[in-house]
This record gives structure tokens, sequence and C-alpha cells, in this order.
């Protein structure tokens, strides 16, 4: 799915620094290529949009930032609402977003809407459908595409969702100048850890487990954190139960002792769970 934003926000950077189409042919970006970008008809490649912003020195993030404030604010306040009723099993605000935007004209209110149900309730081999065609469309990842595919993966195919975490590496080093990015490719990658263990998925989760240590940075705490209790899950579900159990129940007291009651809450649930496994 093609989105304006994208060749809008890029248009008004190149005539900010003066520069026309032809001036970018140089790159192997053809004037008529880069004229479909901004016309919102065509999608330009990750590596040529990189390199395009390079010649006008400016910085993928700088350049997500225009992006976003070509986006209204709306969709920025929906997504923080909803990770926050999940993180609160609110299920009622989740239900109230869901209701307001699913039947919403604009498509992009639309997946707003099956982000905030897939908290609560399965997504239906239709609505799965739908995510994953938009999700197939994208080319440039931007804090709205991360948010819907953080937020509905554990209702995705899982062979497509692990196809998606696999592009994230290929061009992992432009998220980590954004905090916010690092952040919500965390939590997809927690996400799909889950998943992976509790299908049994060794391997797999062992290798998202160790190349997402690429993303963190020195103040990333939380992120961390939640890597941290995905090592124990890990470790207990394939090589030591106790060192794993061990792990996570440290992982638990530090969320306890830090205050963050509602993270800890999810977590528990999920310790909960693995331990039930095992048993059985």
């Amino acid at each position: 799915m093609i989105y304006p934003k994208y060749g809008e926000a890029f248009r008004k950077l190149r005539l900010q620094h003066r520069l026309s189409l032809a001036d970018f042919e140089h790159l192997g970006i053809a004037k008529s290529t880069l004229s479909h970008f901004e016309n919102g008809k065509n999608m330009l490649a990750f590596d040529k949009l990189d390199m395009a912003l390079q010649e006008m020195h400016t910085s993928l993030q700088d350049y997500a930032l225009l992006v976003n404030n070509l986006q209204p604010d709306y969709f920025v306040i929906q997504f923080h609402k909803i990770e926050k009723a999940y993180l609160k099993k609110d299920y009622s605000t989740l239900k109230t977003i869901y209701q307001n935007s699913v039947d919403y004209p604009d498509k992009e209110t639309y997946y707003i809407g099956l982000s905030a149900k897939s908290f609560y309730a399965p997504l239906n081999a239709e609505e799965c459908a739908s995510v994953e065609r938009f999700l197939e469309g994208i080319k440039v990842w931007g804090a709205y595409e991360l948010s819907i595919f953080t937020s509905t993966l554990e209702n995705l195919n899982l062979n497509f969702v692990k196809q998606v975490m696999e592009e994230f590496w290929s061009y992992i080093d432009s998220f980590l100048s954004i905090l916010e990015y690092r952040t919500l490719v965390m939590r997809a990658i927690v996400r799909v850890s889950f998943r992976l263990i509790d299908q049994n998925d060794k391997e797999t989760a062992k290798d998202l487990v160790d190349n997402s240590r690429k993303i963190l940075m020195p103040g990333d705490t939380s992120n961390r954190i939640m890597l941290r209790f995905i090592e124990g899950y890990w470790e207990h579900a394939f090589e030591d139960e106790i060192r794993g159990k061990k792990q996570m129940r440290q992982v638990l007291h530090i969320l306890k002792v830090i205050e963050a009651p509602d993270l800890r809450r999810i977590f528990l649930s999920h310790y909960n769970r693995r331990m039930k496994n095992a048993q059985q």
C-alpha cells in the first residue's frame, strides 16, 4: 500500500535543499522513479531512500520526524492508548478504540482498530489477511507501520512474522538512532520470542534474542530488562530450568522495585504459563 506522506516529506526536503529530480540520477534513481515516489504512486527502495537522504545531509531520524509531522497526532495518541490499555488489561478501552475505528472509511484508522482488537480477541482470517497485505507493501517503516506490526503480530501467520523480522535486520542500523523505533522493535522481538519459544522453535528464538542485542543502546534500561526476561524464558524452556526460572524471577523483582506493575503483570502471566508448560 502506497502512502503519499513519504513522498510529500521527501519532496519538501528536496525543494528545501534546492535540488532537482535530476540531481539524484547519479545515485541510480531515475527522475521518473523519484517523481512517482513524490506523488505517492510508488515507494522508493529503502537503500535508495537512504542514499537520497544522505545527498541532502538529512538523517533518517529527521526524515521520520518530518513524515510523522505530516501524520495527524490522532494516530500517535491512539497507539499510546492501545499500549497503555494492553499493559493494564483495560479491555473496555481497547474495545472502544476498535469500535470507533474499524468502520472508519480511512484504512489507516481501520488498522488502528484491528491493533486494539488484537489485544483482547483474536483477529479473524479476513482481518489477518488484510493486515498482512498491508505490511507486505511497506518499503519504508515508520512509527505507524511498526506499531501495527507490533500490536497484531501475535495473530498473524508465524512464518510471515518471521519474514518481517528478518527484513528488520537488513536496515536495523537505521532504527538505532530513533528511540521510538528501537522501543517498538524490542516490543516486537519480545512478543515474537514468546511465540517461538512456546512453539519449541529453539534455534529461531535463539537467533532472534542474539540479534536483538544489536539495538540496545547504553540508556535503554527498559529494553535491557525485557531482553533479560526473554533470555530467562528461553533458558528455562531449552537449557536449564533452574537457571532460567531464577533469571525470570530476578526480572520480576526488578520490575517490582522500580514500580512497573503493568509490565510486571504481563511478564508474570508469561512466567506462570512457562511454569505450567514445564509441568505438563
